[in-house]
């Protein structure tokens, strides 16, 4: 007999609640890709001050949705008490702080003293 089949197995809703906790480190990943992009953009002088504010803005919208999606995930698995999916969306919600952390909103910039 198959062990996840019973009452409440459902494969289809534990592949999404799955694919939404890996969504999130994800958008970690692209959200430092896109603010690290930025930064380097940013610090050549011929390149256009609209690209690297166009991947900061990026950056920062990734990172936004990436914690709300995150939170919102990592509520539902605990709930469902789906503690390995758990921890992967843990670990995103673990990146998008580092990302924040190493590109602060604020006070980073060249006139930072």
């Amino acid at each position: 007999m198959d062990p996840g089949v019973g009452a409440g197995y459902r494969p289809d809703v534990l592949r999404t609640r799955f694919r939404a906790a890996l969504a999130v480190l994800v958008l970690a990943v692209l959200a430092a890709t896109a603010l690290a992009v930025a930064e380097a953009v940013g610090a050549f002088p011929t390149t256009g001050e609209r690209l690297s504010a166009l991947l900061w803005l990026a950056g920062w919208v990734l990172l936004a949705w990436g914690a709300v999606l995150g939170v919102a995930t990592l509520v539902r698995l605990l709930r469902a008490g789906r503690r390995t999916d758990a921890a992967l969306a843990a670990l995103g919600l673990a990146c998008l702080l580092l990302v924040a952390v190493l590109h602060p909103l604020a006070g980073s910039g060249g006139a930072a003293a």
